[in-house]
């Protein structure tokens, strides 16, 4: 025809960009995903989504770690603390129990004051079977009682009612009784003087 009309390169660029028209609307999608520059970009974008994503969750993870961390070590104090409560309320069942304890078992008073100075030993494992473990507790206790009674002091421990410890002949008037410890025994020691 004679007449060509010649268009360059930036002047196709610069009525794109006026137009504002889309490179979907000028190709296709098989074109444009066969198109490397394209395809880069894509997957470069895409990219920095995943990881700006996996950033934010890794960050997310984290706190939520150290938060659980945190919650699991306030609960385990707060289970010592209820522990400890239970325990203290056990103890203060104590009174009471030994009182009880006193008449079932006939204590006298020098058991009662070994007792009652060793009572700070004993916490019991179980709170809710504070009255088992101080029974369990309170034969301990009264063995320890007789053991240092005769081997310390030479005082023989009460015998349960109605058994009667066979001593040959019976003590007289003023004489006291008789004992296994030949210090003690007037018999036996000529240093006690019984006139």
């Amino acid at each position: 025809m004679g007449n060509d009309i010649v268009v360059t390169r930036e002047q196709i660029i610069d009525i794109i960009r006026a137009e504002k028209i889309k490179l979907s609307d000028l190709f296709e999608r098989e074109t444009l995903d066969s198109d490397p520059v394209v395809t880069g970009l894509t997957k470069a974008h895409v990219e920095e989504k995943i990881g700006g994503e996996y950033r934010r969750r890794r960050v997310a993870e984290e706190k939520l770690e150290k938060l659980q961390g945190e919650l699991g070590t306030k609960e385990s104090e707060l289970i010592k603390q209820i522990e400890g409560f239970k325990i203290n309320a056990a103890k203060s069942q104590l009174g009471p129990l030994l009182d009880k304890q006193k008449v079932e078992r006939k204590l006298d008073d020098r058991q009662l004051k070994f007792i009652q100075g060793r009572l700070s030993r004993f916490t019991p494992a179980k709170p809710e079977e504070v009255e088992k473990e101080f029974n369990a507790h309170l034969d301990g206790e009264i063995d320890e009682y007789g053991k240092l009674a005769r081997d310390v002091f030479g005082i023989e421990g009460k015998k349960p009612e109605g058994e009667v410890k066979p001593t040959g002949a019976e003590p007289s008037g003023n004489k006291p009784p008789a004992t296994d410890n030949k210090y003690l025994d007037p018999a036996r020691n000529p240093y006690i003087r019984l006139d």
